[in-house]
């Protein structure tokens, strides 16, 4: 049992560090994003940056790598889709 508890332990510490890889990627992107979603949204800074906008919010959500394996090969697609709002 205890090494059950020792493997669930440092599966669940894996995940949390790919996770903190991943959104460290995605905030790198949204750097290189930031200064057009300000322009389209019309806004001078990052915090009024409305991701509403159905450009900001695609791009946004491409920025994610998670979501880019979603699309990948087109086998999720449609989870992909079901992220976006309807406009």
């Amino acid at each position: 049992m205890a090494l059950f508890k020792k493997n669930r332990q440092t599966k669940e510490l894996a995940e949390d560090s790919v996770d903190k890889l991943l959104d460290k990627a995605t905030m790198k992107c949204y750097e290189h994003y930031y200064k057009r979603w300000r322009e389209l949204s019309g806004v001078k800074i990052n915090q009024r940056i409305d991701f509403k906008l159905p450009c900001v919010e695609i791009e946004s959500k491409l920025c994610d790598p998670r979501n880019l394996k979603m699309i990948k090969g087109g086998k999720h697609t449609a989870d992909f889709l079901q992220l976006l709002s309807s406009d």
